[in-house]
């Protein structure tokens, strides 16, 4: 199957409130998650520069999701150099 996330930029994913709660922004990851995971062949997350002509920022989960991505490789390289 194949996925499309699109709007994944700060203020919609996650949504932007005045005090967001950790608690709420876990369910809102645990939720990009589940949708990214529906993926079976291919996943594309858009994410616009501009939204209602003003400049918008990439949400932090694809961040998140990069950093995760480096620290799994890197534990895989060094696995396999042992």
């Amino acid at each position: 199957d194949i996925v499309f996330i699109a709007g994944v930029v700060e203020g919609l994913i996650p949504c932007f409130r005045e005090e967001i709660k950790d608690e709420l922004l876990e369910e809102e990851r645990r939720l990009f998650y589940m949708a990214m995971t529906r993926a079976k062949y291919n996943l594309y997350l858009l994410t616009p520069k501009h939204r209602y002509g003003k400049k918008v920022e990439a949400s932090r989960f694809i961040e998140e999701m990069f950093l995760w991505l480096r620290a799994t490789q890197n534990k895989d390289s060094l696995a396999r150099k042992l």
